[in-house]
């Protein structure tokens, strides 16, 4: 069945590493990044340097001061699908809708976004940690805004977007947002193997979630229509 446009949403991330290792793998789905802050790090942490340095200048990222300024940006809920150990759903039993079940991006999305990214631009955020910028850089970045916050098909008829958002490595989801947050979208979970396990042990580390969660979404979506 055709693919939407994936999106990987981190709120409030803590550590460097993580977030280079999800660029990275961002990368390789063709998925767009946003990070709500606060972060735990800089983008000239070594640490992200060293994780995701060779591929940050070419990763679509955008910032967002909070998760209000996200939510406003993307309003429409039912293209999120929220990631939490505590989830009902298991990720096994559970199916992304249709594409065409999927929301169209509204236009206001891509004016909005497209000013993120022009401001970041401005700031020298769009660059990779630490990277000074030069003319090919620049035009680059204005290219990646002009398609910032969605994509169109063969014909010109905008794709809809589909957001994995999960939550920060300490917290968690339901502490990073609140519960209110979370109303009207499925909040899934991925199943672990030991059959001992309990609150007390840890999950999955979060980039090993993103990797997860964006092959499992890759893979519904290459199967053939019935």
């Amino acid at each position: 069945m055709p693919s939407p446009v994936l999106h990987v949403v981190l709120v409030a991330p803590k550590i460097p590493t993580n977030t280079g290792s999800i660029g990275r793998t961002c990368l390789n789905f063709g998925a767009k990044l946003h990070l709500i802050e606060p972060l735990g790090f800089s983008l000239d942490s070594t640490r992200l340097k060293r994780a995701g340095l060779d591929y940050w200048p070419h990763l679509d990222v955008t910032r967002y001061k909070d998760w209000d300024t996200f939510n406003s940006t993307f309003p429409n809920k039912s293209s999120r699908f929220f990631f939490s150990k505590f989830g009902p759903t298991n990720l096994l039993h559970f199916s992304f809708p249709p594409v065409s079940d999927l929301p169209l991006p509204h236009p206001s999305e891509r004016e909005i976004v497209k000013e993120l990214k022009r401001l970041a631009v401005e700031d020298g955020d769009g660059l990779g940690p630490g990277q000074e910028s030069t003319e090919e850089d620049a035009s680059s970045q204005k290219e990646a805004v002009i398609s910032a916050a969605g994509e169109a098909d063969a014909e010109g008829e905008e794709i809809p977007n589909l957001f994995l958002v999960f939550g920060s490595e300490t917290e968690g989801l339901y502490k990073s947002l609140g519960e209110e947050a979370l109303e009207g979208s499925p909040v899934i979970s991925l199943p672990m193997m030991n059959p001992h396990r309990t609150t007390d042990i840890p999950s999955f580390n979060l980039a090993s979630c993103v990797t997860m969660c964006c092959w499992e979404v890759w893979r519904q979506y290459s199967q053939p229509e019935e």
